[in-house]
């Protein structure tokens, strides 16, 4: 049987810098998405919204969903409202581990190799067949992850851009 995946502690120093580079109401490119980006290279399909951060391992196929901190969320709006933040810095632990959405089949791949990655990918779907929590160290009193299930679902607008994605509706109102 497969090992039960975990996810990653990240540790995120949101910088001036990146805050001075960042776009305001962009789940791809604000300063906490720029700032992961930085923190974990080899990560893939990065959103940020005032819910749930969300990125990609390729190498290990998941996707990890991770509850925004409430430190992150008040930053968020902050800066999606034209207030410049002041920088900060916050953890990422217990992740919602799920596997990584279906992408194309390269052409050059081969038979063996085909076989190989649908034999993996079997091994992963029958891990991550149900919801479960899985816990480093009972005594630790630490998050746990959550694997397998469904990710939290992304509302979508009129135009099909996702609500999350837009970062942009109903922010005029909140205040923190």
């Amino acid at each position: 049987m497969a090992r039960t995946p975990r996810s990653p502690k990240v540790r995120l120093e949101v910088s001036e810098e990146i805050i001075s580079k960042s776009l305001a109401r962009d789940s791809t490119h604000c300063m906490i998405a720029e700032t992961l980006k930085a923190a974990m290279p080899e990560a893939t399909g990065i959103s940020v919204d005032l819910s749930t951060i969300r990125f990609t391992d390729p190498k290990k196929g998941l996707r990890f969903t991770y509850l925004t901190p409430r430190i992150a969320q008040v930053q968020l709006v902050n800066f999606d409202q034209g207030r410049k933040p002041e920088p900060f810095s916050f953890v990422l632990r217990g992740a919602h581990i799920t596997r990584k959405g279906h992408g194309r089949k390269s052409k050059e791949m081969s038979d063996k190799e085909r076989t190989q990655r649908s034999e993996a990918g079997r091994k992963l779907n029958e891990s991550l067949a149900r919801t479960k929590l899985v816990r480093a160290d009972a005594q630790s009193g630490a998050v746990p992850d959550r694997v397998g299930g469904q990710t939290p679902p992304l509302q979508r607008s009129p135009d099909g851009l996702p609500f999350t994605r837009r970062r942009a509706f109903g922010l005029r109102g909140l205040e923190y």
